[in-house]
């Protein structure tokens, strides 16, 4: 997994892996969430990517936007 860059200081992402279909975020507290094109749009999925890339917004998406479910957790 990759670090996430947390350019804020205040995410509680701490890293993330992704495919061209799916996105994998483990959160501070250990918790694992995959996101894919199975539960969400492409578009929502590139989002997440794009925001986890450039280290800032992906927590404030993921918890502001409940319609975004995921396909497992762990």
């Amino acid at each position: 997994m990759t670090k996430y860059k947390n350019l804020s200081g205040k995410s509680n992402v701490d890293s993330y892996e992704y495919t061209m279909e799916s996105f994998t975020v483990l959160f501070k507290d250990g918790m694992h969430y995959l996101y894919s094109t199975a539960q969400n749009s492409l578009t929502e999925i590139q989002k997440m990517q794009h925001l986890a890339d450039k280290g800032e917004g992906l927590g404030t998406m993921l918890a502001t936007k409940p319609h975004h479910p995921h396909d497992r957790k762990w």
